[in-house]
């Protein structure tokens, strides 16, 4: 006898016996699928991202072990490389105050190799917060310029990737969205003003002190910015200056008479797609080198070079040899001379008191006169002696010679009227004119043949 179950009791059973078992997937997940466009655009660019850290030399004496020289850390910060050369672009902010100071000592970090190099300051533009860096590595040491993007495209929303050394962690990733373009926001700057920043990407991906300088980049692995703000009392809003605008700055920086430490006393202008000489100090650096108004330019150190960024790249490739060749069109025949370098203290020097200095010893005797007879307390046993004087300058005016020797100058001091300061070096002597104005009075001592003598020249 056959039993029949109702539809009932069949739904009833189908409930009892529940689905069946599902079969598990052991296919696996390949390991292409955590490489992400993030990981493929940090690894582009991480070579090319750099720490910068900051120090002051300080002197001193302890009265157990004696004279004692010590680094300070001032701060630190990120940059960008910028090219092959080793120029590093980075914010003024994370530099500033060090371009004029002997005892500034500035560092770079590259990630590959891991190794951190002396680095001096090139040229900046405090208004924009940029600065431009040169690595002092060893022949040899290759750099990884940054892959260039643009920020006239950027999309509000899309990936953007920061990379930098907040609180001195080195390259450091955050990941976060162009939250907004074009923002103006006014900051405290190192100086004490407040200054403006305007056109300015805004983004919610971390940045915090230590990031200024680093990269701000896309997703195919393209700088778009430099980081360079945060808002404080925040979380989320960190600011960069676009990439675009850093060219542009870069461009007006990266000239002759804006970049380096260095001084040839000359002024160079584009024309017909050649570069020239378009005027030149009678007597100075290029003038001593045999260069003359007109010339032509063909190669910097054996780098042919068509424009101010080609000639200032090559000039400063070469500047720590003692000599850099170049060559040049004059009259249809083409010459050559070794390029001979003054610093920008020389070029100070010659634009206020039309005059070049050195450091040289100071000797016992003069020290003596100086101390005895001047009434003058000696700083040390140094002082600058000038080693050449332009015609019709400052200094010619007032007589001055060549191997003259400067002692002292004169400076009035609130409260204690006019004082005489020992000039102990050439950069002394030029720190000496920085708080006066053209046309004012600079009184001074020198010793010529081993006398002293008191006189005055009118600053230009």
């Amino acid at each position: 006898m056959k039993t029949r179950l109702s539809a009932s009791a069949l739904v009833f059973l189908a409930f009892l016996a529940g689905p069946a078992p599902a079969q598990e997937d052991h296919t696996p997940i390949p390991e292409s699928v955590r490489e992400t466009p993030v990981v493929r655009a940090v690894r582009e660019v991480s070579d090319s991202v750099v720490s910068i850290q900051c120090a002051l030399t300080v002197h001193g004496t302890n009265p157990w072990f004696g004279d004692f020289t010590e680094e300070v850390p001032q701060g630190q910060g990120s940059g960008v490389i910028y090219d092959k050369d080793g120029l590093v672009v980075t914010n003024y902010h994370v530099v500033f105050g060090l371009e004029n100071d002997p005892d500034a000592k500035i560092y770079v970090k590259l990630f590959k190799p891991h190794k951190k190099y002396p680095a001096e300051i090139v040229t900046f533009d405090k208004d924009h917060d940029i600065a431009v860096l040169r690595v002092l590595a060893p022949k040899g040491t290759v750099f990884h310029p940054i892959p260039m993007g643009t920020s006239s495209d950027l999309m509000i929303g899309e990936t953007v990737i920061a990379i930098g050394n907040p609180f001195g962690q080195d390259h450091t990733v955050t990941v976060g969205v162009l939250s907004a373009k074009n923002r103006t926001i006014k900051i405290p700057a190192p100086d004490g003003r407040t200054r403006v920043f305007k056109g300015l990407l805004q983004t919610d991906a971390a940045i915090n002190p230590g990031n200024s300088g680093g990269a701000l980049v896309n997703l195919t692995g393209k700088l778009i910015g430099i980081n360079n703000a945060i808002r404080r009392f925040s979380q989320g809003i960190g600011y960069a200056i676009p990439v675009d605008t850093v060219k542009r700055v870069l461009d007006n920086l990266l000239t002759l008479d804006k970049a380096g430490n260095y001084w040839l006393g000359m002024t160079l202008e584009e024309k017909n797609g050649h570069l020239r000489v378009a005027s030149i100090v009678r007597g100075g650096p290029a003038w001593r080198s045999g260069l003359r108004e007109g010339d032509v330019f063909f190669d910097v150190g054996q780098r042919t070079v068509r424009d101010q960024k080609d000639f200032t790249r090559a000039f400063m490739t070469n500047i720590r040899k003692e000599q850099i060749p170049v060559r040049v069109v004059r009259d249809g025949r083409r010459l050559g001379f070794i390029l001979k370098v003054g610093d920008r203290l020389q070029k100070f020097l010659y634009e206020h008191m039309g005059l070049e200095a050195e450091t040289v010893p100071l000797k016992a005797g003069l020290a003596r006169k100086l101390q005895d007879v001047a009434g003058i307390p000696v700083r040390a046993l140094s002082a600058a002696r000038i080693t050449h004087v332009y015609p019709g300058g400052p200094a010619d005016q007032a007589g001055l010679k060549k191997g003259d020797i400067f002692l002292a100058y004169q400076q009035t001091v609130p409260f204690y009227g006019p004082r005489e300061f020992h000039v102990y070096s050439a950069r002394k002597l030029a720190q000496s004119l920085l708080e006066r104005r053209r046309g004012s009075t600079y009184s001074f001592m020198i010793a010529r043949d081993g006398e002293l003598y008191r006189g005055s020249l009118v600053l230009r």
